[in-house]
């Protein structure tokens, strides 16, 4: 049996005391009812009146009524039947106690008594709750009533405004590490594209099925821990720690699930494979890559062509004929790779023993088995014990969480979690990420658009950049990918530019290499199919 304790009216009269007499401790009640904190219920039936008076006189006045609150009660006497006579007293007692009450300072009451009080009420309420539940025989509903209660905070709202338009301002934001926020930047080209990504953002990457989105999330949370040494923090729900440990064994080894040869995709020139380039004294090559116009040709027949970069990254003007510049098109090279043995882990972590492998660290959780507060209490309940905060946090996905209290519609629900993960970026200063699953009418687009969003399409109102996969049957068969932004809130971006992605997910690696892709071609008029 859960033992309860009733609040004493003394601390009901010590509350409303100091706000009738104090602005301070009134604007402090006022923002914790506004906030669903301190509620009218956690007054006796008596006091409850007093409660209402006070709230409405600091709306429309914004400070304490003090002697006035004399006036109030003479002007609502009529309407508070057998209350009147006990408010009556009440207020003879506090002119009495005025000179005391003024004694003691602000801060004093709102943390010792204010604060204390809506403390106790709350959990006082919800025990009560919890009680009558377990009578009736519902533990479920019981354990959501103790799951719902939300920790209430000491601190009070931060009132440091800036002046953005002033001297002074200036001068402090100089003076400033402004690249403090910044905790991921990806390699050029794709760098150049996205721009930074920041502390407090929520980022998506988005896609359709299988189109590679939780490779990518790793890949950014790898090379954010080991290359720009940020600490790293992925909760996947998609999952089990076996199939996690292994992707990333396998990323950091360069190892496959067994031994073989493989053909990977690499970037040539157009200008090598139709041999136009004007750069190279002489061509690699004998001839051209296509002998005929619709040819479309298969890597195993023409596998000694070799690939030309040469003006790849150069500097080009607008003068500069097209035949002396890198114009990318697509061939293959064979990799062998090997099976990730036990052996060639060990040597490869060895190796990167200094790059600071224990900034990534990840938490599986079954899929819809967690709400996002239980998430949320867990991550921070780990900062605590592991004295460990996460720059970066990656949710794989948001969506595949548990559904929120309240048997909401799926899309206010959908909508509530990104609210919520928004919310933890600015709260915990680090930066969220997120898998964003693309709608069914996406399949059949060769290009993503900002109408691809699944569920909630409030989901970009709270986002600050929105990363697109874009892949077609016959690129996801040649190992490819383009990457395009289809929302950002901080830079300018424009959802026609892509980047192509040359991956090699036997070795769970989704970015290999990238480029700036001009061409709006559907045919790459390469393959690579064994010979029977």
């Amino acid at each position: 049996m859960i033992r309860r304790t009733k609040v004493k009216l003394d601390d009901e009269y010590a509350v409303l005391s100091h706000m009738i007499m104090d602005k301070g401790a009134l604007r402090f009640a006022y923002t914790r009812y506004k906030r669903g904190e301190l509620k009218t219920r956690h007054f006796t039936a008596h006091y409850q009146p007093v409660f209402r008076w006070l709230i409405k006189y600091y709306k429309d006045y914004e400070k304490a009524p003090r002697r006035t609150i004399q006036r109030i009660f003479n002007k609502r006497k009529k309407f508070l039947g057998d209350r009147a006579e006990l408010i009556e007293d009440y207020l003879a007692r506090l002119a009495n106690e005025y000179s005391e009450i003024q004694e003691e300072g602000s801060d004093f009451v709102i943390r010792e008594l204010i604060l204390d009080f809506i403390k106790r009420q709350t959990l006082t309420a919800t025990m009560d709750s919890i009680q009558a539940t377990l009578d009736k025989g519902d533990t479920d509903k019981a354990e959501a009533i103790a799951l719902s209660l939300t920790k209430i905070e000491d601190e009070e709202e931060d009132l440091d405004t800036i002046a953005p338009a002033t001297l002074e301002d200036l001068k402090a934001f100089y003076s400033e590490d402004t690249h403090r926020d910044i905790v991921y930047m990806f390699t050029p080209p794709l760098g150049g594209m996205v721009g930074p990504l920041e502390r407090g953002w929520l980022g998506a990457v988005t896609g359709i099925e299988k189109s590679g989105k939780s490779y990518l999330l790793q890949e950014i949370g790898l090379n954010a821990a080991i290359y720009q040494k940020r600490k790293v923090l992925t909760i996947n729900l998609e999952l089990n720690k076996k199939q996690q440990r292994t992707r990333v064994q396998r990323r950091l080894s360069q190892c496959g699930k067994e031994t073989e040869r493989i053909v990977v995709p690499v970037f040539d020139c157009k200008n090598n494979q139709f041999n136009t380039c004007e750069v190279r004294k002489a061509p690699l090559n004998k001839s051209n890559l296509f002998r005929s116009p619709n040819e479309d040709v298969n890597f195993y027949i023409r596998r000694r062509w070799k690939t030309c970069t040469k003006c790849r990254g150069q500097k080009i003007k607008r003068t500069t004929p097209i035949t002396k510049r890198f114009i990318p098109k697509i061939w293959f090279k064979t990799k062998k790779i090997y099976e990730a043995t036990e052996i060639r882990i060990r040597k490869a972590y060895r190796e990167l023993q200094a790059m600071r492998l224990n900034n990534y660290r990840v938490k599986c959780f079954p899929r819809f088995s967690k709400s996002f507060d239980e998430v949320y209490d867990y991550i921070k309940r780990y900062v605590e014990e592991a004295n460990w905060k996460p720059d970066i946090v990656i949710f794989d996905y948001l969506d595949i969480l548990a559904p929120e209290t309240g048997n909401l519609q799926e899309r206010i629900d959908i909508d509530r979690k990104w609210k919520k993960a928004s919310q933890l970026a600015g709260e915990m200063g680090c930066l969220v990420l997120t898998a964003d699953q693309a709608n069914k009418a996406s399949r059949q687009q060769r290009s993503l658009n900002q109408m691809s969003t699944s569920e909630s399409k409030t989901k970009d109102s709270h986002l600050d950049v929105r990363l697109a996969i874009n892949q077609t049957s016959d690129e996801l068969s040649l190992g490819l990918v383009r990457l395009s932004i289809l929302f950002h809130r901080h830079a300018s971006f424009d959802p026609r530019n892509e980047i192509m992605v040359t991956q090699n997910l036997s070795i769970a690696n989704p970015l290999t290499d990238s480029v700036w892709w001009p061409s709006k071609e559907e045919r790459y008029r390469v393959f690579a199919e064994k010979l029977r």
